[in-house]
């Protein structure tokens, strides 16, 4: 009989020690952040997946359509803000705005300074919730339906609409925003209940004002103005053009979003090419300008290093994605409805890609750089 009462003891004090384990975890400013950014990143993605999905048949074949916020401006509730022009640009904005904001509720700037962030983070989950119960109700309502929002030129060739349904892309968005909410209300917690004030600002977050600014700085923000130039302004590709493709206005041609588009319509179905419109590009803009916040208002944690490295990694992807719409352009650009000729890399190419390696040098001079500055005297207690 003492034997079992043990046993039970044991196994009580097992799950009361798990049990607090976890209420730690949850409860650690740490844990919520990630799942709040792990939930925009997400929601990122499944933004761009389809939502819903159609296939008909045609005489000759089956024709499949995915639809998603972006692809269909009267299936968004963001129609009641922006005209059919600047709705693409709107949901754009929408789906990369919660990692941007995710990245301010790791920046260790103050208690208030964190609060506002979780304020904007947690209105920015609210209306995406919005936009994705609109989407859903419009669904169970029918009208995806009843009236297909197929473009003309399939409705001309399907003969019947054989099946249409939910696509993975709802679910990712709907796990995407339970993350998001997990994380929100778990960090509104801590910091209401005023635990995660003192962990916020460490003693060595921040440089003094007299304090020099670490090497790597000026390399790390000459990559981000270079890919700045060379990725949103400058050609990436130009057709029947002679001319120097470093000297930019000579040539008309392709942006590095139109090359990343045909990218995308070329490798993969899974993402609507819609992204690279402008999705992208304010993704990537809106992530270099914290880099440059952070380290010119001397910002010294290790977050801000951290996001410069996701930074350079995500901008060194999408280039690499980029240049493979270039190279399909070069070989058959009548398929992307472009004019045939003699297509070749334009200046914004060369420009992005002696960009980034001088921004992962930057970082890594920076990094050692931050490790060898001597830390603050404690003072005396």
């Amino acid at each position: 009989m003492s034997e079992s009462n043990e046993t039970s003891a044991a196994v009580a004090s097992m799950a009361t020690r798990s049990r607090r384990g976890w209420q730690v975890l949850l409860g650690h400013p740490r844990m919520a952040r990630t799942l709040a950014t792990a939930g925009a990143a997400l929601f990122a993605f499944a933004a761009w997946a389809p939502w819903w999905v159609y296939i008909a048949t045609t005489p000759a074949r089956a024709v499949a359509y995915s639809l998603d916020p972006g692809r269909d401006p009267a299936l968004s509730p963001l129609d009641v803000f922006f005209g059919p022009s600047s709705l693409l640009v709107a949901w754009s904005a929408v789906s990369v705005l919660g990692v941007l904001l995710a990245a301010l509720l790791w920046q260790r700037r103050g208690a208030l300074t964190t609060r506002l962030a979780l304020l904007a983070f947690g209105a920015w989950a609210a209306l995406c919730s919005w936009i994705s119960l609109a989407f859903l109700l419009t669904a169970i309502n029918g009208r995806l339906t009843a009236q297909p929002p197929l473009p003309t030129d399939r409705l001309s060739r399907a003969s019947v609409l054989q099946a249409h349904g939910p696509a993975y892309g709802l679910w990712l968005a709907a796990l995407a925003l339970a993350l998001t909410w997990v994380g929100a209300i778990l960090l509104a917690r801590v910091e209401l209940r005023g635990h995660g004030a003192t962990r916020l600002v460490a003693p060595s977050a921040r440089l003094g004002p007299n304090e020099r600014l670490p090497r790597g700085t000026g390399w790390l923000t000459a990559a981000v103005i270079f890919w700045a130039v060379g990725f949103l302004v400058m050609p990436w590709g130009a057709v029947n053009c002679d001319a120097l493709p470093l000297i930019y206005g000579t040539c008309t041609g392709v942006s590095g979003s139109a090359a990343l588009q045909v990218a995308l319509e070329n490798l993969t179905t899974s993402v609507d090419p819609l992204a690279a419109h402008s999705a992208v590009a304010l993704l990537l803009a809106g992530g270099g300008a914290l880099v440059l916040a952070s380290l010119w208002l001397r910002v010294a944690a290790a977050a801000q290093r951290v996001w410069s490295a996701l930074w350079l990694l995500a901008a060194l992807g999408i280039a690499l994605l980029t240049y493979t719409g270039i190279a399909a352009i070069t070989t058959r650009a009548s398929d992307f409805g472009l004019p045939t000729g003699t297509w070749r890399g334009e200046g914004g190419l060369w420009v992005t890609f002696l960009a980034l390696p001088l921004g992962i040098v930057g970082l890594g001079v920076l990094e050692v750089s931050t490790r060898r500055r001597p830390r603050p005297a404690s003072s005396p207690a």
